[in-house]
């Protein structure tokens, strides 16, 4: 069987892969670890054209991962902050651009 985590998204995997793909450094039976999901992170950066974090977490861990990833790959980055919350070290010394309206996520899109 698939091993697909976290596992409420088996579903969704199967249906993708029936008419898509699934894309993976790793086997699809080996074990989820965080060093793999580090790596997850970075093929969602290489497949987007921009990223759009909604937040960014307390733990500052994942999303983090997949903003460095995108930045290293010479991609855009924004985060979602209404309430100007982020100081310059999690905004990676600003290389995440702000975003304090959604407006601004609409033309954001519009552009790419």
């Amino acid at each position: 069987h698939l091993n697909i985590y976290p596992e409420e998204n088996a579903p969704l995997a199967r249906l993708i892969a029936e008419s898509g793909t699934v894309i993976s450094e790793f086997d699809i039976h080996a074990d989820a670890v965080p060093g793999r999901l580090i790596s997850r992170n970075r093929i969602i950066a290489a497949l987007a054209d921009i990223v759009i974090l909604a937040q960014i977490g307390e733990d500052k861990k994942g999303e983090l991962y997949t903003a460095r990833a995108a930045v290293d790959q010479c991609k855009p980055v924004y985060v979602y902050d209404p309430e100007d919350k982020y100081d310059s070290e999690t905004l990676l010394n600003n290389l995440i651009i702000k975003i304090k309206g959604t407006t601004e996520i609409d033309e954001i899109i519009k552009y790419y």
